[in-house]
This record gives C-alpha cells, structure tokens and sequence, in this order.
C-alpha cells in the first residue's frame, strides 16, 4: 500500500510539471506566432515568401533522439556527429547499380551543403529569428513533455500491477473471511 501511495504521489507531481511545461509550450508558441506577425509586418506581406513556400522537401533542421525513454533535441551538426541521422535511400526495381550510386553521393551532396528554410531572405528581419529562437525553445519543450508522458505512462503501467494484486488480496482475505464465519 505504501508502494502506490509513493506512486501515486509520483504521479502527481510528473502531472503537475507536465501541467507547467504545457503552460510555458503555449506561451512559446504564442511569442513565435508574434514575432512571426512583427517580422511579416516590418518586411512587408508581399516581399515575404511565407505564403508562397516552394513545394520541394525541406530538410530536417533538428531530429529527437530518445534514449531510455527520455526524448533529447538534437540539431543538425549533433545528428552528424553521433551518426543518429539515416540516409533515406529509395529502391529502385529496375534501375541499374550505377544509377542508384549516384542517386545516393547527389544525396549526401544535398545534407552536407545544409540549408536552413528562410521565408524572409538572407537577410532576415529581428523578429523573424527571434520566433526561430521561440520555435526552437517550443521543440524542446515538446521534448520534455513527451519524456514526462512516457514516464507516466510507466508509473501508471506500475500502479495497475500494484492495484491488480491489491484485489487479489483483496478477494483472497474475503474467502478466508467467509470461511472463518461459516466455521464461528
């Protein structure tokens, strides 16, 4: 019984910080969205692209490593270096060897001359990096937030196996209850 109620209060307390992570998720959301608006308005609406996207894949800026069920944000040169990011290659059926050689050096052409989405140019106005730097901080927090679900997940899977053999205990004293009143 004390082994649920530390449970429990373990629970509660990863619920309280998913709680205050979500609050801080929204807030960082919402000062993206913000300086997005400030950087499009001090740009101009016309001379930003954020509407007129090209349609091409855009490479992954930053990947999410989870390692023993706590979720990690990873940026592109980390990737790299531990050898987390995966080639993606594309089977071709009838296509020669050759060709699917250098379908795979043009691709590791494309990730190492690494291009970060810019929908206001090179030359980006302060806000637009600012609600980079809020997005990012947002990814993070997405991070923890998963890290603390899983880990509730966990408590939880704990507590049913606890809570299982309370009943059976529970039904077993009841037997053994009935038993001893129909001998008394």
């Amino acid at each position: 019984m004390e082994e649920l109620n530390s449970l429990s209060f373990e629970r509660l307390q990863c619920v309280s910080d998913f709680c205050n992570l979500a609050v801080l998720l929204e807030n960082n959301l919402v000062s993206a969205r913000s300086a997005m608006s400030k950087a499009r308005t001090l740009r101009g609406v016309v001379l930003s692209n954020v509407f007129n996207i090209d349609i091409q894949t855009l490479e992954a800026t930053t990947r999410i490593d989870c390692d023993g069920g706590r979720f990690v944000l990873l940026d592109h040169s980390q990737s790299k270096q531990s050898g987390v990011e995966k080639k993606e290659e594309i089977r071709h059926r009838k296509a020669s060897k050759s060709t699917q050689q250098s379908e795979t050096t043009e691709s590791k052409g494309k990730t190492d001359g690494f291009q970060v989405f810019r929908p206001f140019g090179i030359l980006e106005p302060l806000p637009a990096k600012e609600a980079r730097k809020y997005a990012h901080d947002a990814l993070q927090v997405v991070c923890e937030l998963a890290s603390i679900q899983r880990r509730i997940m966990k408590i939880d899977a704990r507590i049913m196996v606890i809570k299982e053999k309370l009943r059976h205990h529970d039904q077993i004293c009841r037997r053994i209850r009935r038993i001893l009143e129909v001998r008394l």
